[in-house]
């Protein structure tokens, strides 16, 4: 993680944190923390309005035609954009979403960081190239960290928060799969690699401006889209501060529109080592969560 300019280390030290007071009514609930803990996922229903919704579609299908037209893509071509947050200024407004933020943090502690984000835009497929045994490339999120740590059991690290922006109750259309509590799985549990689904897969079917968080420990999976709706999904992934971007984070631009919160979910800091010694003014949403969760 590249420094950050002096310039932006003095707004960190100068503006008191703070976040809308409305952010309180969405704690998380008992009920929900026994469903992410247990299953390894949690469905917010509603937690984007539909004026916003729209927006961020919008802002989708641009950066998507960009991505299409620099790669020389198909239409119906599966795209998968990284650092997205960068590209778009609507885009910004998702990363302490009130609906949705205060339940990473009580899931995952203040020491957190937005480390990567995505757009998982998935055109229909013309039906002759439908595949009759898909293969989905089922698997667990980071990669070579389920390898290289040296414990059976896994410890958590990070999450997504998926916004779907597309109606994923439309039936075949490319519809995330995920198997419940396979975040509980060892690491010798990991090498089920056979066509076909493993055991318990469901597809995930919520409506547009639906959040769904899920453990990055979690078996997932994509699909094939055979429907005629153009599936959107914004991903927005946390993990803590001492774990290296998973994209590039080009976001600096977008610093003098932030608050010191939302400065330190984009990776600034006072000092190289304080991702893993923070001071309150490195990860100021302790200081808000000190001042407001009692």
């Amino acid at each position: 993680m590249a420094s950050q300019s002096a310039s932006v280390h003095s707004l960190v030290r100068a503006l008191r944190p703070t976040m809308d007071s409305s952010i309180l009514a969405h704690r998380l609930k008992p009920e929900e923390k026994l469903q992410f803990e247990e299953e390894g996922y949690l469905v917010v229903p509603d937690a984007v309005p539909s004026s916003v919704v729209d927006e961020l579609s919008i802002a989708a299908d641009r950066i998507a035609r960009a991505e299409q037209l620099s790669q020389g893509l198909e239409a119906h071509a599966r795209l998968n954009v990284n650092d997205t947050i960068g590209k778009e200024n609507s885009l910004l407004k998702l990363i302490d979403w009130p609906a949705t933020f205060l339940k990473v943090v009580e899931i995952m502690g203040t020491n957190i960081q937005l480390f990567h984000t995505q757009l998982l835009y998935t055109p229909p497929v013309p039906a002759e190239l439908w595949q009759d045994k898909p293969d989905r490339g089922w698997h667990r999120d980071n990669n070579s960290m389920n390898w290289d740590f040296e414990t059976e059991v896994h410890p958590r690290v990070s999450l997504k928060v998926l916004y779907f922006l597309s109606d994923a109750r439309v039936q075949n259309s490319a519809n995330l799969f995920i198997v419940p509590r396979s975040h509980k799985w060892l690491r010798s549990e990991l090498s089920y690699g056979a066509h076909g689904d493993p055991p318990g897969a469901m597809p995930v079917s919520v409506a547009p401006g639906s959040a769904l968080f899920f453990d990055r420990r979690m078996w997932h999976a994509a699909s094939e889209n055979r429907s005629q709706v153009t599936r959107k999904i914004l991903v927005y992934g946390y993990s803590y501060r001492w774990l290296r971007p998973k994209c590039a984070m080009n976001v600096e631009h977008l610093f003098e529109r932030c608050d010191p919160i939302q400065r330190q979910l984009l990776c600034a800091s006072t000092a190289q080592g304080s991702y893993f010694d923070p001071s309150d003014r490195d990860v100021p949403l302790r200081v808000w969560v000190r001042e407001n969760l009692h």
